[in-house]
């Protein structure tokens, strides 16, 4: 079995399930590096002790060393970089171990003006030495392939969900409850969405709103619900375990999955909590944004409006507000979509692959 450094900024981001599962599920030894775009500590798991690189607080060069001396004292195969700005810093340390780096986009990475005019003019370099570039949707490939990415080496991966958790949800049984599911940031739209749900409500009041998830627009959206007369039908339920998501998916009528990009450039890579709840068969309410389009056909597995449309989004709320027949057959061609195409074994095997091929691969000298 090959050993396998896994680098990321955050060791326990609750948000980014995507790395939980490449720890948890790729058939290798990981060791998780975390810390920072350059990591600062490494250790055997996402939970267990966490141990600094020597240079933590000295020269970076001095940490860059320490990792390429790990790299090489550990047998490890390769690197999996997750954002760009991390496969930027982790070049230099995989170059002196002489170890294959495969780089893993997730969203703000390629589109975001303040990360691009830090690391884009270097992601060029990045495409060249990274055995793989990976994204999640195809419009980010696209982008990727515009900044430089060489189409040999770029492999549109999309993510994949446990279905033996998320599913066994009935639309047709639950009440018109509405779910959101995701950090609570500019480009998720919740604020918007508690505008459009304001105007669902004064025709259908039996509506109500659930939350899940914390971030920095939290109290803004608490105090947007109080202005708007709706705080008794909104519940915000905070950070919650996969689990206890996946229960509350299963009572839900629909998801709402309202991204958009944001001034600054920030947008969606291909948003996981839309693919759990069509695992668990709830039809997704979505805009048109980054993979969003690439999971949903419209009518057939969910509702597509067009970025920052409320009136569009509070037709596509009625709609299934009023038909829980409806919500329940587009749900169940989405968990029939999620488990041709979407699952975490699919996901697992396809990096697996591409991990393989970069370790037979190896380094040119």
């Amino acid at each position: 079995m090959i050993s396998l450094a896994i680098a990321a900024p955050d060791r326990q981001a609750y948000s980014q399930t995507f790395i939980h599962q490449q720890v948890a599920c790729l058939p290798m030894r990981v060791h998780v590096w975390y810390g920072g775009n350059l990591p600062t500590h490494h250790a055997n798991n996402l939970d267990g002790v966490g141990y600094a690189f020597p240079g933590e607080n000295a020269d970076p060069w001095v940490r860059v060393k320490a990792m390429a001396d790990y790299l090489i004292e550990h047998r490890i195969a390769a690197v999996l970089a997750q954002f760009g700005p991390t496969g930027v810093e982790m070049m230099p340390v995989c170059a002196a171990a002489r170890v294959p780096l495969l780089v893993h986009f997730h969203g703000y990475d390629a589109w975001r003006q303040d990360v691009l005019s830090s690391y884009g003019t270097r992601y060029r370099a990045l495409f060249r030495q990274a055995q793989a570039v990976i994204g999640v949707s195809r419009e980010m490939c696209q982008q990727l392939a515009e900044l430089g990415a060489p189409a040999a080496r770029l492999h549109h991966v999309p993510y994949g969900v446990d279905t033996r958790l998320f599913a066994a949800a009935n639309p047709a049984a639950s009440g018109p409850d509405f779910l959101i599911i995701g950090r609570q940031v500019e480009k998720k739209g919740h604020l918007l969405v508690l505008l459009a749900f304001a105007d669902l409500l004064r025709t259908r009041a039996n509506c109500s709103l659930r939350i899940i998830g914390g971030g920095p627009l939290r109290e803004s959206g608490e105090m947007l619900a109080m202005a708007l007369g709706i705080a008794d039908r909104v519940r915000w339920l905070g950070v919650l375990d996969p689990a206890s998501v996946a229960r509350e998916l299963r009572t839900a009528r629909a998801l709402i999955q309202f991204s958009h990009t944001t001034p600054s450039g920030d947008r969606e890579g291909t948003p996981v909590a839309v693919l759990e709840a069509m695992a668990s068969g709830v039809p997704v309410v979505g805009s048109r944004h980054a993979g969003i389009a690439d999971v949903i056909e419209d009518g057939h597995h969910g509702l597509l409006v067009d970025c920052f449309d409320l009136s569009a989004l509070t037709a596509s709320l009625a709609r299934l507000a009023d038909d829980a027949n409806l919500a329940a057959t587009m749900g169940q061609n989405a968990t029939m979509l999620v488990r041709r195409r979407y699952t975490r074994e699919r996901y697992i095997d396809q990096l697996t692959e591409l991990i393989q091929n970069a370790v037979s691969a190896g380094i040119e000298p």
